[in-house]
């Protein structure tokens, strides 16, 4: 009964790792949008320009003005592509402000908020690159991994992580343009890009404890196995 109750915790977990885990992951992948737009209509905005409740327009608190950005409802896969002009939203918990047309765009008018999809639109050359905004706040190694045709859209790029991060620069290659994120470590003014260590190292112990739990969960059946042969 006992080695039962340790096989069923084990597989318990298991369950957990395989099934459960990636769903938490995917949560945490989103943003969440809200709306606004009677009250401010025909206000100016954070970045001078009046407000239109009719245009397709959002608040963040950092993105650089002018920048565009796609939003996916993920409850019916709607997207639209918003300019940001604005600032806010100031309530906790809330990434992007969308505007009245955009939000209907997307079926978030009744709710006033929803869980969303937010990506950078770039436009690079005859090709249009989506990055996701959670990858610019948790993930940056990602970003420096892209290779861009055009300066000037590394440049767009190189002013949103600049938003975020000290030590944003572009590195000219043979082949393109790709944007760093350089921070000074400790006094001896070594570059060392941001993050990337501490994100592998938590990919090291995500992986090495399914791994561990898969082992584990063999030797307790080998165990279990073995006991009930020497029972017979």
């Amino acid at each position: 009964m006992k080695f039962n109750r340790i096989i069923l915790s084990v597989l318990v977990m298991l369950v957990f790792l395989v099934i459960i885990s990636p769903v938490i992951a995917r949560a945490k992948n989103l943003l969440v949008a809200s709306w606004y737009g009677p009250g401010f209509n025909g206000k100016l905005s954070a970045s001078g320009e009046k407000f239109d409740m009719y245009s397709m327009t959002a608040a963040h608190k950092l993105l650089p003005f002018g920048t565009m950005v796609r939003v996916t409802n993920i409850e019916n896969g709607k997207s639209v592509k918003v300019k940001i002009n604005d600032r806010g939203p100031y309530k906790k918990g809330r990434a992007l402000d969308l505007s009245y047309k955009a939000a209907k765009e997307i079926d978030l008018i009744k709710d006033g908020f929803g869980k969303v999809k937010v990506e950078l639109v770039i436009r690079d050359k005859f090709k249009t690159k989506y990055i996701d905004m959670i990858d610019v706040r948790h993930y940056p190694e990602r970003i420096t991994d892209i290779l861009f045709e055009h300066k000037t859209s590394a440049e767009e790029v190189k002013d949103v992580l600049g938003a975020f991060y000290d030590g944003v620069d572009i590195e000219n290659g043979t082949s393109g343009y790709k944007v760093v994120i350089n921070k000074y470590k400790d006094n001896n003014e070594q570059l060392i890009t941001a993050n990337v260590k501490s994100t592998v190292a938590k990919k090291n112990t995500i992986n090495a404890y399914a791994k561990n739990s898969i082992n584990r969960s063999n030797d307790v059946v080998f165990l279990y196995r073995k006991a009930k042969t020497a029972t017979k």
